[in-house]
């Protein structure tokens, strides 16, 4: 969970944080409980709990909210920064492209911000796709601060991955394993925290982190 450490984050290090890893009671295993619900954020909240409520959630479920996460990360704040329903699937929408046609036609909001393509109605507001927002939301407040922004293969590689994240089909998604072999993964994510953890004692783990797990 965000929270202010009293200077900018970047100039905190990983050994200097402590992680606290937690489910708060809720963890369960897909393939030994079958649940339709579960308690989630909004932001991070995949289309099928809107319009596939009462199928079982299974892992692709957490692989988008794996892409808010990641997001989050990266950027200021969150991908889809919205705080009601209706507002979340314009988010969806607008970022991410026309939902499917059968959830399209289930969505009542719809016609208050698009045409019945898909398109916005108001044009002094174009969308913002994923690419968009990946310029705006990282690269340009980067540039502000004189922080190293994204190189072209690295944004490609990384919109790459949050694209087969973020399929709105649970089918669609790739599986945790693959993203941890996707490029970005491999390229940069891996190892930046190689390299962060190396920072400081070499008697500890490559990780640098200290973390505590509780139920």
């Amino acid at each position: 969970m965000p929270v202010w450490l009293g200077r900018p984050s970047e100039e905190v290090s990983l050994r200097e944080s402590r992680i606290l890893l937690t489910d708060f009671g809720v963890a369960f295993k897909p393939s030994e409980e079958c649940r339709t619900s579960y308690p989630i954020p909004l932001m991070l909240t995949p289309p099928e709990k809107q319009f596939l409520p009462d199928k079982p959630v299974s892992f692709p479920s957490d692989i988008w909210s794996l892409a808010c996460t990641i997001w989050s990360i990266i950027a200021p704040g969150d991908l889809f920064a919205a705080y009601w329903e209706n507002l979340l699937i314009y988010d969806y929408t607008e970022v991410l492209g026309k939902l499917p046609t059968e959830w399209w036609e289930r969505w009542h909001g719809r016609t208050e911000w698009f045409d019945e393509n898909g398109n916005i109605k108001d044009e002094d507001e174009p969308p913002k796709t994923l690419a968009d927002r990946l310029e705006e939301y990282i690269q340009k407040p980067r540039e502000r601060v004189g922080m190293e922004t994204m190189g072209y293969e690295e944004k490609e590689a990384f919109l790459c991955l949050l694209w087969s994240m973020l399929k709105y089909l649970p089918s669609e998604r790739i599986s945790a394993d693959e993203v941890l072999e996707s490029e970005w993964m491999r390229r940069w994510a891996i190892p930046e925290l190689d390299r962060a953890g190396t920072e400081g004692d070499s008697d500890t783990d490559n990780s640098g982190l200290d973390i505590e797990r509780r139920p």
